[in-house]
């Protein structure tokens, strides 16, 4: 290994034609302190102007860059007349500072444990730079190249600005990566809605608003077991929830085996309420239009599928769903299979 010095140097300006006019410091600028001769460098000087003169003035030795060589593979001898095997020349890695940083990558854990102190990212890049034949003795044939260290750093800040208490919300867990830019990729549940601030080297996520993860996807059918209507049913949200969503889908879909006709319900706050769709409460009661008449025929076997996606504020999609059987014009009790599917992130 062989360590370079690195100078401090300070470009400073006064005001000509003036007098005692006292130097300033306009910029500094961190140089190697000797080039590959030895002879000491200093900044290329800036010209003056009319008015104004500018000089270069040392500073002090501030840093050292430490370079790292790792010898290559050693070439095998030849064997029963054959050439032997060629050997590899070594790596030269550039390493700001005294030692190569410890990285942290990713970070997953609760919302209560995450909230007590930032979560520090480090990451490190090794990039490929030219150059590496001026430090080394004339005619050599090294390939002319040495990988330097750049490491990136992020700290996350989680703030809970909610009146909503963690155990109202779930406690859920939170998980964030750091990438080569340095740059957070922080994933929340759906249920959560949250503001991001994006700072150098810094990232703030604040949880503004919530929705109680067991109260989504909890709709229930109800119909055909009071009246002869294979028309008319409802959907009952017992987690009461269309005030706190950006909105609502129901798909309808009714099949006989051999015809399906499908309706399609939207909601939200800058939509009108559909055609054949009532909403009381957290009561749905749909009424199917006259699309459906070719299967509404009395002692038609037919599979009514519908699907529900509930879609949280932060764009977070919450699918359930709900699959039964019944004959027109009978009054029965249907059985009805439920499901529920992975909600679908922002």
């Amino acid at each position: 290994s062989w360590t370079v010095e690195m100078c401090k140097w300070a470009l400073r300006s006064r005001q000509r034609n003036v007098p005692d006019a006292p130097w300033k410091t306009e910029r500094h600028r961190r140089l190697r302190c000797e080039d590959e001769h030895g002879h000491r460098q200093r900044p290329r000087a800036k010209r003056n102007r009319r008015n104004r003169e500018y000089r270069w003035e040392f500073v002090s030795t501030i840093d050292y860059e430490r370079y790292y060589a790792y010898p290559g593979d050693d070439g095998q001898m030849g064997q029963a007349g054959n050439n032997g095997a060629a050997g590899r020349y070594g790596s030269v890695f550039l390493i700001p500072g005294d030692r190569v940083p410890a990285e942290k990558l990713s970070y997953s854990n609760d919302i209560a444990n995450s909230l007590k102190q930032p979560i520090n990212f480090i990451k490190n890049n090794w990039l490929t730079k030219p150059g590496l034949a001026k430090y080394l003795a004339p005619g050599s044939d090294a390939p002319n190249q040495y990988r330097q260290l750049q490491t990136v750093r992020n700290q996350l800040q989680l703030n809970w600005e909610t009146p909503q208490s963690l155990r109202e919300l779930g406690n859920p867990t939170v998980q964030a990566t750091i990438d080569d830019r340095g740059e957070l990729s922080v994933k929340l549940p759906g249920h959560l809605e949250y503001s991001r601030k994006n700072q150098r080297d810094s990232t703030q996520v604040s949880i503004i608003r919530g929705i109680n993860p067991d109260r989504l996807q909890q709709f229930k059918f109800r119909g055909f077991d009071r009246f002869r209507d294979a028309r008319n049913f409802a959907l009952v949200d017992e987690g009461k929830l269309l005030r706190d969503l950006r909105g609502m889908i129901i798909r309808v879909s009714v099949s006989n085996g051999t015809k399906t006709v499908k309706q399609i319900y939207r909601m939200g706050s800058s939509q009108p309420q559909p055609a054949g769709l009532a909403i009381l409460g957290n009561i749905y009661k749909i009424r199917l239009d006259q699309s459906f008449d070719p299967l509404l025929v009395k002692g038609e076997a037919l599979t009514y599928d519908i699907k529900v996606d509930q879609i949280a504020r932060s764009g977070a999609v919450y699918s359930s769903g709900m699959q039964l059987k019944q004959v027109v014009d009978q009054v029965t009790l249907p059985k009805v299979t439920y499901s529920k599917a992975e909600n679908t992130q922002r």
